[in-house]
């Protein structure tokens, strides 16, 4: 519901999908769907791009694609900032394997992050913010 309420795919009229988004998004579950719609439809715009795409911009802690070791890291375009192949991405990427779920079960803290990061930084445009933060 939330997806489709981020694309506006339930009523076709933007306001009404961006209220049942409010209430599915940060009421129900404490994201924000101005945080996902940024990221989600960046995603859309260039999918699979590893230097645009926040959807699979996981250094330190997951790396998919072995280009990354090689040039000590990656550019992100979307978060304007390097993300570094240090000794800690090391062997977090060499164990990735094992740790996907337990660091899964802890990744939802960085969505609540990401998404107050986002409602608090005044220099963006957010739908809704008043009410996405209460």
């Amino acid at each position: 519901v939330g997806h489709d309420t981020a694309h506006n795919g339930i009523t076709h009229d933007r306001t009404t999908d961006i209220m049942i988004g409010i209430v599915v998004g940060p009421l129900l579950t404490g994201i924000s769907t101005s945080w996902w719609k940024r990221s989600h439809n960046a995603h859309h715009v260039v999918t699979n791009s590893v230097e645009y795409d926040p959807d699979i911009q996981h250094m330190p802690v997951f790396a998919i694609t072995d280009n990354l070791f090689s040039k000590g890291g990656t550019y992100s375009k979307y978060h304007d900032r390097f993300f570094h192949f240090d000794a800690a991405a090391k062997f977090l990427i060499s164990y990735q394997h094992y740790l996907f779920y337990p660091i899964m079960a802890f990744a939802r803290w960085n969505l609540y992050v990401q998404s107050w990061l986002l409602l608090l930084d005044f220099n963006k445009v957010v739908d809704m913010r008043a009410v996405e933060h209460h």
